[in-house]
């Protein structure tokens, strides 16, 4: 098993390495988050909120749609739950589903 902060140093490295600051609010990560994902760096980073959620003894990993399902599924994957995901709009094949805006 990895040290505890592994995917917190993996992630650090990688911004200072690699990240562009496009302004004050956006970052851009396409080259290890978004669009090219670095495998190994999400599943550190996966099992270290694992770690970090595990006492709080979660039933279920709920993420958005997007960018957020890569780093859900790796900590879903540590915790040994589902992961559930939040589409911006229902699915024509779901029945059940809940929306709101």
């Amino acid at each position: 098993r990895r040290k505890k902060t592994a995917g917190q140093t993996l992630l650090k490295e990688r911004l200072l390495r690699e990240a562009t600051v496009l302004d004050a609010d956006i970052l851009k990560v396409s080259s290890f988050v978004n669009h090219m994902v670095d495998v190994e760096m999400m599943e550190a980073c996966g099992e270290e909120l694992a770690e970090r959620l595990e006492k709080q003894q979660p039933t279920k990993v709920l993420t958005v749609e997007a960018t957020g399902l890569l780093p859900a599924m790796f900590v879903a994957k540590a915790l040994s739950l589902p992961c559930v995901f939040a589409r911006k709009q229902r699915q024509i094949s779901i029945s059940d589903s809940y929306q709101t805006s």
